[in-house]
């Protein structure tokens, strides 16, 4: 995370807060993803390894 707070949901539907500064890993083929629920923009880096990694849509 470079700037901003992201509510991060991890496939077990445990979530947590990320800050600026903090990096977090999710574990192979488990449905991940993050909301900014606040009023400040979020910036953030992702990093994928592999072409054939897939994704799936999560339904809200």
């Amino acid at each position: 995370m470079m700037q901003g707070t992201l509510t991060y949901y991890l496939g077990d539907e445990t979530s947590e807060q990320i800050e600026a500064g903090q990096v977090d890993v999710a574990p192979q083929e488990v449905v991940h993803g993050g909301v900014n629920e606040g009023n400040e923009d979020v910036i953030f880096v992702s990093i994928h390894s592999g072409p054939d990694i897939g994704y799936e849509e999560v339904p809200r």
